[in-house]
């Protein structure tokens, strides 16, 4: 996916982790909001991955969670 990004001029980070453990999710948003900066776009994750972003992003009062994978592109 962020090589798709990347191939239409975007910039995209992408960073994997188990989306059934909380902890590797809350390590990736860290470290996302640390290197990058704010999450504001796209954070792939079902369950643990929004609440990660939303954790960071609630006290700004903006941005978006968009979620995908690849069994929504089908």
């Amino acid at each position: 996916m962020a090589a798709g990004v990347r191939t239409t001029g975007g910039t995209a980070l992408a960073r994997p982790a188990d989306v059934a453990d909380a902890r590797a999710l809350e390590a990736a948003a860290a470290r996302t909001e640390r290197e990058p900066g704010p999450i504001e776009v796209c954070y792939p994750g079902y369950g643990y991955g929004p609440r990660a972003a939303l954790r960071r992003k609630l006290p700004r009062d903006h941005g978006a969670v968009v979620q995908a994978g690849s069994a929504l592109g089908r």
